[in-house]
């Protein structure tokens, strides 16, 4: 009598599998060649303003924040209306779609047309509003839940509160500007940004943000070192290791190094980071 073998095969479990579906594609330049290149001038500008005003912030750190708000808004407006391509913009025609590290695509607006037709068609007040709106997003949104994990991470809680917040807003200006002018309010994207699970893009606007909580962690160490330099105080280094990381990361993570990629978690146990290459994302 002949006997039988049913055999079940079952999938492996990977230790790096996906614990989020990707929803979101990355950030895009516009296709202009002086999107690219103001892309690239764009950190070294910041930064170099940081640097011209060190010695304020250091004389007057509240005063100097907030002097300097203004300013570091019109600069990411700057980046946003000439280098990125806006939430909710139409897409272009066939030859707008472009390949992207690890097999994305994503279909640039007006990268079918040129000359007058591709100014008539995506104009400037087409990227003025929703600049404006990011701006507003991100002055009123994330500086409150910044200054509370600051606080959480051991800023001072009874003294210098308006130094925590003018922090968080700056932190908050250049992190998520141009997250809220190209993803706008979605909520499948916000869930990927709270997760660090954006992909790295060209446009450098991701790497800017790892870059600028790297920074502004490593910018707390020289606080409690006993140098007795001014600029010790609460909250220059930090600031300014902020805005250095962000700087770093906005050049070399997204456009050089990680371009096209994830960060994720492991999921056996370990809690450390991999870099996964970006797989298709399901759009819904």
């Amino acid at each position: 009598m002949a006997s039988t073998t049913t055999t079940t095969s079952t999938a492996s479990n990977s230790p790096r599998s996906h614990t989020i579906n990707p929803t979101t594609l990355p950030i895009s330049l516009l296709p202009d060649p002086l999107a690219k290149r103001y892309s690239y001038c764009h950190g070294p500008l910041v930064l170099s303003f940081y640097l011209i005003r060190f010695r304020s912030l250091v004389a007057d750190p509240v005063a100097t924040m907030g002097s300097n708000l203004p300013y570091v808004a019109l600069l990411q407006l700057l980046f946003c209306v000439l280098s990125l391509v806006p939430a909710g913009a139409s897409p272009g025609g066939e030859k707008g779609e472009r390949n992207t590290k690890g097999g994305l695509k994503r279909k640039i607006p007006g990268a079918a047309k040129n000359g007058k037709e591709q100014a008539s068609s995506f104009d400037l007040s087409n990227k003025l509003v929703p600049s404006f709106l990011a701006i507003i997003l991100s002055l009123l949104l994330p500086p409150i839940p910044l200054t509370i994990i600051a606080i959480l991470m051991g800023a001072p809680v009874t003294t210098h509160l308006p130094h925590t917040a003018l922090l968080a807003t700056h932190l908050s200006l250049l992190i998520t500007v141009p997250l809220f002018y190209t993803h706008g309010v979605s909520s499948s994207a916000w869930y990927e940004i709270s997760c660090l699970y954006l992909p790295f893009d060209p446009a450098g606007a991701w790497g800017g943000s790892i870059g600028a909580l790297i920074g502004a962690w490593l910018g707390a160490i020289p606080i409690p070192l006993d140098w007795d330099r001014e600029w010790q105080k609460w909250p220059v280094t930090v600031l300014m290791g902020a805005v250095g990381g962000w700087c770093v990361g906005k050049m070399v993570l997204g456009v050089w190094i990680f371009r096209g990629r994830r960060l994720e978690m492991d999921e056996v146990g370990e809690e450390e980071w991999h870099l996964v290459e970006d797989v298709k994302p399901k759009m819904q």
